[in-house]
């Protein structure tokens, strides 16, 4: 489990990512998150994020838009740094060229 000021620096950072990235508008993932808190528990499948005043939202598979996310939610920890892990990866792949 990781600390509450983890999951905020985290979120935080998944903001400025979005940000950047998708200069203010929602990014659609080519494939989903998907989300588990164990090998046989899901937790959400993520589609797309969008920022909005600082805070994320997060697109289900029926096209629903569900936040905003929240450090302190319930499975937050999972969410939190499964997105931030995803964003990263799409920010150095996209260095690469």
């Amino acid at each position: 489990m990781i600390l509450k000021e983890d999951k905020e620096r985290y979120l935080s950072d998944s903001v400025k990512l979005v940000n950047e990235m998708s200069a203010g508008k929602e990014m659609i993932f080519d494939t989903p998150v998907i989300i588990k808190s164990s090998p046989h528990t899901h937790v959400f499948t993520i589609y797309g994020v969008y920022v909005l005043n600082d805070k994320c939202y997060l697109l289900d598979g029926g096209g629903n838009w569900h936040g905003p996310l929240k450090a302190d939610q319930h499975n937050a920890e999972y969410v939190i740094t499964s997105l931030h892990q995803r964003l990263k990866s799409i920010k150095y792949a996209l260095s690469k060229g």
